[in-house]
């Protein structure tokens, strides 16, 4: 896991559009709601996003609502790492 993560931190620092890690499948788009309370880091939860929030590259799986896969967002790389755009 320690590889993965240092694999997508040096694409980043490159700025390669894509970081070989599409598609993947995971829970639906959302966000942490994080606040600051007394100086620490508190969760504040997860919120699903509406669909109408949802990126084009996300697709809904109609057997598991709530996840699904996501594609590459680059649509140059569809050969590269099977992405869906």
């Amino acid at each position: 896991m320690k590889k993965f993560f240092e694999t997508i931190v040096a694409k980043i620092q490159k700025r390669d559009p894509c970081f070989d890690i599409f598609p993947y499948y995971g829970i639906m788009p959302h966000e942490h709601r994080v606040s600051v309370q007394d100086g620490k880091l508190v969760s504040l939860g997860t919120v699903f996003l509406d669909k109408e929030k949802w990126p084009d590259n996300f697709v809904e799986d109609t057997d598991a609502p709530g996840c699904g896969t996501f594609y590459c967002p680059n649509k140059k790389c569809k050969a590269k790492c099977g992405g869906r755009l």
